[in-house]
């Protein structure tokens, strides 16, 4: 008999929250810069390739 995949989901994710919350502080910093790292850019989403390439190639020049 096979458990409901929803509720094995919701007790994963769950469980991993309890693990986020009783883990070291370096341990969610790390995290939280890996999560950033995952994130696309707010400019990006909002506006599109174009000034994020523009941003890119700012940078570049300096």
């Amino acid at each position: 008999m096979n458990p409901n995949p929803y509720f094995k989901y919701l007790i994963e994710s769950f469980l991993r929250r309890l693990d986020q919350i009783a883990a070291p502080k370096e341990m969610s910093r790390k995290q939280r810069r890996k999560l950033k790292k995952k994130q696309k850019s707010r400019l990006f989403t909002v506006f599109g390739a174009i000034p994020t390439a523009i941003k890119i190639s700012m940078r570049r020049s300096r």
